[in-house]
């Protein structure tokens, strides 16, 4: 797919400059565009996996959490059986 005058394969952010009102796109074949707008938040991100905060640690405690969940369920589940 190119997009204005870059090439964008499969699975790429695409940025744009605010300075015009059109974008041109153009697909080889049958392509799927996810087109979003957003302002800048201006502040440091970290994503691990569907996790995204602003700090490492941060970033650490779902996934504790999530995988404590886990444990529980699969505890329940055993005990079940």
């Amino acid at each position: 797919m190119t997009i204005g005058r870059r090439s964008a394969p499969g699975g790429d952010l695409i940025g744009f400059a605010d300075d015009g009102d059109a974008i041109a796109v153009e697909a080889p074949s049958d392509a799927t565009l996810l087109f979003g707008h957003g302002d800048p938040i201006r502040e440091p991100v970290v994503a691990r996996g569907p996790f995204v905060m602003n700090t490492e640690a941060e970033s650490i405690k779902p996934i504790a959490i999530s995988a404590q969940a886990c444990s529980e369920s699969r505890s329940s589940i055993a005990e079940i059986a």
